[in-house]
Formats: C-alpha cells, structure tokens, sequence
C-alpha cells in the first residue's frame, strides 16, 4: 500500500503537500514497481511513475477511500 487514509484524505482535497510527501515518501517503491513491469524498457520507469501519479491526482476526487485510490495508482503502474 502506498497512500494511508489521513495522507488519501489530503490528496482528495486537494492538498499538493500531501501529494508531495506521497511522493517523497514512496517513489522508489513505485518506481521498482514501474520497472519490474516493464522489464526491457525499465529507463522509461520515471516517466511511467511520474504520468501514474499526474493521473492519480486528477482522478482522486473519484475515490471514497485511500485503498481505492491506491488499487488505481498500482493499476496505473
């Protein structure tokens, strides 16, 4: 799990810290997960990472939950 309910509910209103701390926090770990899915073209991870979150964030609005809004950003992966 990457997004906790209290840091989902900061990202859901809006709150670019809260995105920004997600992101500190947690792009490595999205990151190892972007290349073990793209195997051969793992360089291009960050930019995969990078376009997940962009998404993430302009869809949050649509999530009640922080589990949700994690499943979508793995599934963005």
């Amino acid at each position: 799990s990457y997004v906790d309910q209290d840091r989902f509910l900061g990202i859901r209103r809006g709150d670019e810290s809260a995105l920004e701390r997600l992101v500190r926090e947690r792009f490595p770990a999205l990151l190892a997960e972007a290349r073990s899915h793209l195997g051969p073209e793992a360089d291009a991870a960050p930019r995969v990472v990078e376009h997940a979150l962009l998404r993430a964030w302009k869809a949050r609005e649509r999530f009640d939950e922080a589990g949700a809004f994690d499943a979508f950003l793995h599934e963005t992966l």
